[in-house]
């Protein structure tokens, strides 16, 4: 599951350990600095990682719900994709707050109050989201499908067996891309995460479009950093509207033995 954790700059500790927990249990999480400016090169990144996201965790304290922090903005590009918060977004109290200074859009589903250890309460509070409850009806029939399905899984491998590689979190993923038109081409701005990379292993990152992503390939210097930011620029002006990347681990033989889900984003002051 893609998380977005939303919180204040004075309660990034929390939030690290937010994150570091729910990545242990295998998801995808994004939590960018809720201190930034609302500097043009930053939207395009929130607004791209929030609409990738699954789940919007909120980390609700006095300096999130603070009038004119930029959670409350990050907050309002959740609220515009998930008109109803019930099941996409889980508000965590880590500070003490008034109700009244709650935003009415958090107040709208059950607010999580840890009474222990916050990050083993949210990991277990998001296991719950992940399996949302399944209508009776389905239930009646999993017991037939599951049957159905065996009968249909011993017929494909009776004719032919491909083995598949394991399907565990991936080492690299994309968190966000801004894409913005330059004079000479388009500058590429990605966020990207990377973990138990080999030290001889390294990370290339792809840009190109849907249809390629040969456009360009550049080998990155950093092997382990989850909050790094890098600027690639096009040479050949930008493409149709729309850039694409993916991150590529490669043994030292060059050969690739990973790679990311390809993330695209529009080109913004392409007319």
């Amino acid at each position: 599951m893609r998380i977005f954790v939303c919180y204040a700059s004075e309660d990034e500790a929390v939030a690290e350990e937010v994150a570091s927990g729910l990545r242990n249990d295998g998801h995808e999480v994004f939590h960018g600095p809720s201190s930034l400016q609302p500097a043009r090169q930053f939207h395009g990144s929130l607004r791209q990682a929030v609409a990738r996201s699954d789940l919007f965790v909120f980390l609700i304290s006095p300096h999130s719900v603070a009038r004119g922090r930029y959670t409350l903005s990050e907050l309002k590009l959740a609220r515009k994709k998930w008109p109803r918060a019930d099941g996409r977004v889980l508000p965590v109290v880590v500070a003490e707050v008034a109700p009244e200074e709650i935003p009415a859009y958090l107040r709208s589903v059950s607010l999580l109050e840890p009474e222990g250890d916050v990050a083993a309460e949210v990991a277990a509070a998001v296991a719950e989201v992940a399996l949302p409850d399944v209508p009776r009806r389905v239930l009646r029939w999993l017991p037939w499908a599951a049957g159905a399905l065996a009968l249909v899984a011993a017929a494909v491998l009776a004719a032919v067996f491909i083995p598949e590689p394991d399907d565990g979190p991936r080492r690299v993923a994309i968190e966000a891309i801004d894409a913005q038109a330059v004079a000479g081409g388009t500058e590429v701005e990605i966020r990207y995460r990377a973990e138990e990379i080999a030290a001889d292993e390294e990370i290339y990152v792809r840009v190109g479009d849907r249809g390629s992503l040969a456009r360009l390939v550049r080998r990155l210097d950093a092997r382990s950093s989850g909050r790094s930011l890098i600027s690639l620029a096009a040479s050949a002006g930008p493409p149709a509207g729309e850039v694409c990347a993916a991150l590529e681990v490669r043994s030292a033989a060059g050969e690739a033995v990973e790679r990311s889900e390809t993330i695209c984003t529009p080109v913004e002051g392409v007319t």
